[in-house]
């Protein structure tokens, strides 16, 4: 998943953005931020903006979608013991 995010804040503190409980970027006395990266998800995945170490700001969660590719050949499979 490509994943870009832009933030604004009223105050100057400490802020930090996480994926589920991995730390991904943290910004010291600022008021915005911006970050972007691949991430690679194998679940739902939580994305989290924090002032400090407790306060919540923002919570979004992006949903795993597993799609199935079906092999569309008409070929024969032949197996040789």
């Amino acid at each position: 998943v490509d994943l870009a995010v832009s933030w604004h804040a009223p105050t100057t503190a400490n802020y930090c953005l996480y994926a589920d409980e991995q730390q991904l970027q943290c910004w010291q006395q600022a008021r915005a931020g911006q970050w972007q990266q691949s991430l690679t998800i194998k679940a739902d995945t939580e994305i989290r903006l924090k002032a400090g170490e407790q306060q919540l700001l923002y919570r979004h969660t992006i949903r795993y979608a597993w799609m199935h590719k079906k092999n569309n050949s008409n070929a024969m499979r032949w197996r040789l013991f």
